[in-house]
């Protein structure tokens, strides 16, 4: 059974992990991400972003955060968009739960940090030094 099968997430959760997550795209992102889209889906929590710069393109689909049942416990799932679907995968410490921040770096690193560094390339100082 999903995480997802056992009821809707508490609002107190919904609201404490939503202002977590928006303050650190807020302190981490504010050059790449414009919004952060989150809903509610039972005891999931599905988290969208609208990226700087793509004022017209639709949100990019980041990753689900399962809720445990157990404080700030969640299980991660990447979108994989070759097959539009979320899949379950570990966080950047390597477990299979974590904190709701600890997936959102997972996330965050895979859809904001690279977007970031394509459209910020590393400056030279061209002199070939």
């Amino acid at each position: 059974m999903s995480p997802s099968s056992f009821g809707r997430l508490p609002a107190l959760v919904v609201q404490q992990t939503s202002e977590r997550l928006r303050d650190i795209a807020q302190r981490v992102y504010p050059d790449v991400c414009r919004e952060l889209i989150l809903r509610v889906r039972g005891r999931s929590l599905d988290i969208d972003v609208r990226r700087v710069g793509g004022e017209d393109d639709p949100p990019t689909k980041m990753c689900r955060l399962d809720w445990l049942g157990r404080g700030n416990e969640w299980g991660f799932a990447f979108t994989r968009y070759s097959q539009m679907r979320y899949e379950r995968n570990v966080t950047v410490t390597g477990g299979w739960t974590e904190t709701a921040e600890e997936c959102f770096a997972a996330a965050s690193f895979a859809y904001l940090e690279t977007y970031r560094r394509m459209n910020n390339p590393p400056k030279t100082n061209g002199g070939g030094d």
